[in-house]
């Protein structure tokens, strides 16, 4: 009889134990998850602040007039970057592309060189298996350093540009210029599911 209570008492412990090791084990990952959380949502904090910065220093155009409509055909890529006041040469562009893309013509990276107020430069890239028959992303990135600060702005090109956040603000630009003040009901009518390419 005691050698049974010995052993109910040894598996009562027993059980306990692991029960608070599993315990401790669950709260330290969940714990971790929300620090880890926290981080990402840190680092989007902070890739927003370095988007905002960028885009008072400089506008950012993309031109797809130039996307081959055969599937295998050379297309060419445009983005024209304005600078709102005096950049230094702390900039660099760099294009991203997915391994299906092929370069053709162009530089994957390069440093942008100093603006003047009001000043333009156009980057191309030319490219292969980038058509308006797939759907297919590229994008083109800025980063550096401006007056000690950090800037980073990422633009997103689609093959089918008509499916692009880039396109509908150009088009809502253009109306704004032919039309005036454009409000947010016609930005939205863009979205409706007729209007997107399938």
């Amino acid at each position: 009889m005691p050698i049974n209570n010995f052993l109910k008492s040894l598996a009562v412990v027993l059980l306990g134990g692991l029960t608070g090791y599993q315990g401790v084990k669950h709260f330290s990952q969940s714990s971790d998850r929300q620090v880890s959380s926290y981080s990402l949502s840190s680092h989007r904090m902070a890739k927003l602040g370095l988007a905002q910065n960028a885009n008072s220093l400089f506008d950012v155009q993309v031109n797809t007039d130039g996307l081959s409509t055969q599937e295998a055909g050379i297309s060419t890529v445009q983005v024209r970057v304005r600078a709102y006041t005096q950049i230094g040469d702390g900039l660099q562009y760099q294009w991203n592309l997915p391994p299906e893309v092929e370069l053709v013509d162009g530089q994957y990276s390069q440093v942008m060189g100093r603006f003047n107020a009001n000043e333009e430069k156009v980057f191309e890239l030319k490219i292969r298996n980038f058509s308006k028959q797939l759907r297919r992303y590229i994008s083109f990135e800025i980063r550096g350093l401006v007056n000690h600060l950090p800037v980073q702005k990422d633009v997103l090109i689609s093959s089918r540009i008509e499916d692009s956040m880039e396109y509908i603000l150009q088009q809502s630009r253009l109306e704004q210029k032919v039309h005036g003040k454009v409000g947010a009901q016609s930005i939205m009518d863009k979205f409706a599911p007729e209007h997107v390419v399938r």
